[in-house]
């Protein structure tokens, strides 16, 4: 088998296969699904992050 067609997994890629109701099964790579767990929790955290950042708050005048 070759590697020349092959194509890097991204986590943007683990990210889709873990929300996509149809594609959560990982028989045959479970590494692949702790990657996915792993990069799901991070986009939450960072997702946390950027919402309690005191940058991200935009202050009306009264």
């Amino acid at each position: 088998a070759s590697n020349e067609n092959c194509m890097a997994i991204a986590n943007e890629h683990r990210l889709a296969t873990i929300l996509h109701p149809k594609l959560k099964n990982f028989e045959c790579c479970h590494d692949e699904k702790e990657n996915a767990i792993s990069a799901l929790k991070s986009a939450f955290d960072q997702h946390k992050v950027n919402i309690l950042s005191p940058s991200s708050c935009v202050s009306k005048p009264h």
